[in-house]
């Protein structure tokens, strides 16, 4: 909390200072006068009280400055009748003896969500919107801790009862919960009636996206092909288009759609099968090279624009995770570089076109399981090549296995 400024109506929170002496600062206003009436009138008899200038003016008054102070005060050990720790939305009485005079404040970042007519173990699924973009894409973004409250204590939800499709808040997507029994309505922490849930982040809260909105009740439609045009699902089906149910359900009082619908392609083209196919049999849909990575990620994920591959090369971050430079000298590392396709309503900074979180977060889960080979046996291979000497007569010579080792293994250096 920042100190309010002093003001004539302040009342609490300053000291006042009060010297028992003076330095003439009272009557210094009163003899300047004088002597400037004088001096007009071509005369000015000088008080001795006072130090003057060239010109018969009254110097100004010293001002004193506070090099140092020191306070004494004596105390007395009382133990208190209760203690509590006061924190944003509410308080918590602790014990005496707890030893802690201020509240743990662990966590960078909280979102506190309270679920009103929630009775558990029932599930909760909630649609977390995003603002695609927001996040800072040169950090890597820590996991989100999620806890349920109990009293006034936080308790860690089990790892089974976290069902995250949004990877980490990287991008929109719906979250299912299963809120345990044990969790109760009745807090000092937070407003009771309701059942509490916190998200947190221990450091780096500016790697994750913004939040739009979040809606409770969340699930995801999937279109039936009932002989759509061929270019249907080249165009997002716009938010707010699903009001209603085909087949009405009592038990279902409102229908929203609050975003646009994603993930849907029109029929490949023959031109694009061709390229798709050619690709296919050279990268065998494993990364091995440089080209290997940059197709892969572009037929995969056609909202990027253009991928850069820089093979041996890895990037350092300091203690806040920051980007500070990149190794270059890294065997067994690739660095890969992309560029999404933007516009100007959907660009944070059009001249920066930052990849959006969940973009990347895929591309890393895709190359992840394609970049080594798939298995590897070992064997003892012994293998002989015939060839003719400049006679015409016939000669034999083995291949080295070392050599033939190193022709085979693409992924050692040196290999050829």
């Amino acid at each position: 909390m920042d100190n309010q400024p002093y003001a004539s109506t302040s009342s609490s929170g300053f000291i006042r200072l009060s010297l028992n002496r003076s330095f003439g600062h009272e009557k210094f206003t009163n003899e300047k006068t004088l002597a400037l009436i004088d001096i007009a009138s071509n005369g000015h008899t000088k008080n001795l009280d006072y130090n003057y200038d060239a010109r018969s003016l009254p110097l100004d008054p010293y001002n004193p400055q506070i090099a140092q102070i020191e306070l004494n005060y004596t105390s007395a050990e009382v133990t208190p009748g209760a203690l509590f720790h006061v924190y944003p939305f509410g308080h918590n009485k602790i014990s005496t003896d707890s030893g802690r005079l201020f509240p743990d404040l662990p966590y960078q970042g909280e979102l506190y969500l309270g679920i009103g007519d929630l009775e558990p173990p029932q599930r909760l699924t909630l649609l977390f919107q995003c603002a695609e973009g927001t996040a800072n894409p040169l950090k890597e973004e820590g996991a989100i801790l999620w806890h349920y409250l109990k009293g006034n204590d936080w308790i860690a939800f089990k790892e089974q009862d976290i069902d995250d499709k949004t990877n980490n808040l990287s991008g929109s997507g719906i979250i299912g919960i299963a809120m345990p029994e044990e969790a109760d309505t009745e807090h000092d922490l937070l407003a009771s009636g309701l059942h509490w849930l916190r998200l947190a982040v221990v450091g780096d809260a500016d790697a994750l996206n913004s939040l739009i909105s979040i809606d409770a009740q969340a699930a995801t439609a999937t279109i039936l092909d009932q002989g759509n045009a061929a270019d249907f699902l080249g165009t997002p089906l716009a938010a707010g288009t699903i009001s209603k149910l085909k087949i009405s359900d009592a038990s279902i009082k409102k229908i929203k759609q609050p975003a646009e619908s994603f993930g849907g392609q029109p029929p490949e083209s023959d031109d694009h099968f061709y390229t798709r196919a050619s690709e296919r049999l050279r990268h065998k849909d494993r990364a091995a090279a440089v080209w290997d990575y940059e197709h892969l990620i572009l037929e995969a994920f056609p909202e990027i624009y253009k991928v850069k591959c820089i093979n041996h090369t890895e990037l350092c971050r300091d203690l806040a995770n920051n980007i500070i430079a990149d190794n270059e000298l890294k065997p067994g590392h690739v660095l890969v570089v992309t560029i999404p396709y933007i516009t100007e309503e959907s660009a944070v900074d059009p001249l920066r076109p930052y990849t959006r979180k969940q973009t990347l977060v895929a591309v890393d889960a895709f190359l992840r399981s394609r970049y080594r080979p798939s298995s590897i046996s070992k064997c003892r291979i012994r293998k002989s090549r015939r060839y003719r000497s400049s006679s015409m007569s016939p000669s034999t010579r083995t291949l080295p296995t070392s050599a033939f080792t190193r022709m085979n293994s693409i992924w050692r250096s040196g290999a050829t």
